[in-house]
């Protein structure tokens, strides 16, 4: 019987290995010829603005030449020129109050406020009086005895030596009688005095802050009353950096007036309406905290009560104003916006097409301008645009300029 042989695993495994490997082969040379074409037919890239210079848009403007006064902004205070804590100057009993005697109101100097029980104190002038009556009386007594005295000495002649003789003429009763009279009439006087003082009134034009007593109410010398800020003038302390102190004028002692001042309040008054002041004095010491210098600025008429303010705001004690002060005029300088001033004190101008960086001298700089002392001239175009690169040379041109493209 024949038989026929079956292939064995073993005689199998070889042609399979050897199919896997070869499709893999394939499968790489077939990826390596596609990369291979799209690396050769894919067009090559150039970088156009790479190989050209476009000018930059700018906007450009010039330097203004002459004489100028910076304005010089900070902050300040609004303090009374005049203030008193009203004190007693008797003991008593409130028995009177004026109705203008509440804070707020606005009294003029010698206006009664209120009044402190004076029947003790015209007792006082009573017993004054009468007491000046009979020092009065006494004395002319004694005048009299000295006529009497002068008959008696005629009689005796030149006998009498000149020790006795003053003796004989009452001189020392008639001093004493003398001595009485000056001193009753000192104590009318501080009776009456007293009395006065029972009637209290205002120091000087003022405006009642608060008020401290009532009717009823018992007072002592020395206690207060109420406080007062005078209304003449009021005074605006502003802190003032010290490289600012010597543009700025102070009154002089011949009346002349110091810088001008323009006082605002955004918080409270509308936005085109001001105050005026004027610089009176430096203040000598630093401010502990910020240490900056410190001027009282001062202001007539800071409530707004003569005719010639009428419709001006008042202004608060306690308040803080933005306050704007007129500098000493500074001469032959370029000014120029201080957004243009960059940095190292350097300005960008355009020349002739080109970005130039040029180093300028500062005279001043205030909050919105820079005094240029050296570096200017009148015809530079200076750059008022912010770029975002910035390098000597770059090119540039304005919206009246064509394009061009090197």
């Amino acid at each position: 019987m024949t038989t026929s042989k079956k292939p064995s695993n073993e005689d199998s495994k070889p042609l399979g290995w050897k199919l896997t490997v070869g499709i893999s082969v394939l499968i790489l040379l077939a990826t390596a010829a596609i990369l291979f074409l799209i690396n050769t037919t894919e067009p090559t890239a150039q970088n156009v603005a790479a190989s050209r210079r476009t000018p930059m848009l700018v906007e450009t403007t010039k330097a203004e030449f002459g004489t100028f006064a910076p304005q010089i902004n900070v902050m300040g205070n609004v303090q009374a020129k005049e203030s008193v804590g009203l004190q007693a100057r008797v003991t008593g009993e409130v028995v009177e109050i004026s109705s203008l005697f509440e804070a707020g109101q606005h009294v003029k100097k010698g206006d009664h406020l209120l009044k402190i029980d004076p029947a003790d104190f015209e007792n006082d002038v009573a017993r004054a009086q009468s007491a000046l009556e009979q020092a009065q009386a006494n004395l002319e007594l004694e005048l009299g005895y000295q006529k009497v005295a002068e008959m008696d000495l005629e009689l005796v002649g030149d006998n009498i030596d000149w020790s006795d003789r003053s003796l004989a003429l009452r001189q020392p009763q008639l001093k004493l009688a003398q001595a009485e009279v000056a001193t009753a009439e000192a104590d009318l006087k501080q009776a009456e005095l007293l009395l006065q003082r029972t009637n209290v009134v205002a120091p000087f034009d003022a405006q009642i802050l608060s008020r401290e007593v009532s009717i009823g109410s018992q007072v002592d010398s020395g206690t207060e009353l109420a406080q007062l800020a005078g209304t003449q003038a009021y005074w605006v302390v502003a802190s003032i950096p010290l490289d600012k102190l010597q543009n700025i004028s102070f009154r002089t002692d011949d009346g002349s007036v110091g810088s001008k001042a323009t006082l605002r309040n955004k918080t409270a008054w509308p936005s085109k309406v001001s105050r005026i002041g004027f610089v009176d004095q430096f203040i000598g010491s630093l401010d502990s905290t910020t240490r900056l210098a410190r001027v009282q600025i001062l202001v007539e008429d800071p409530l707004a009560l003569s005719a010639a303010q009428k419709g001006t705001p008042p202004l608060i004690i306690g308040s803080l104003l933005e306050v704007s002060i007129e500098g000493k005029p500074i001469e032959n300088v370029y000014r120029i916006d201080r957004a243009h001033l960059r940095q190292d004190n350097t300005v960008w101008v355009k020349q002739e097409g080109v970005l130039r960086i040029v180093p300028v001298d500062i005279a001043f700089l205030d909050s919105s301008s820079a005094y240029i002392s050296a570096g200017l001239g009148e015809e530079d175009e200076i750059v008022a645009t912010s770029l975002s690169s910035v390098v000597e040379g770059a090119a540039l041109r304005t919206e009246d300029e064509p394009l061009t493209v090197e």
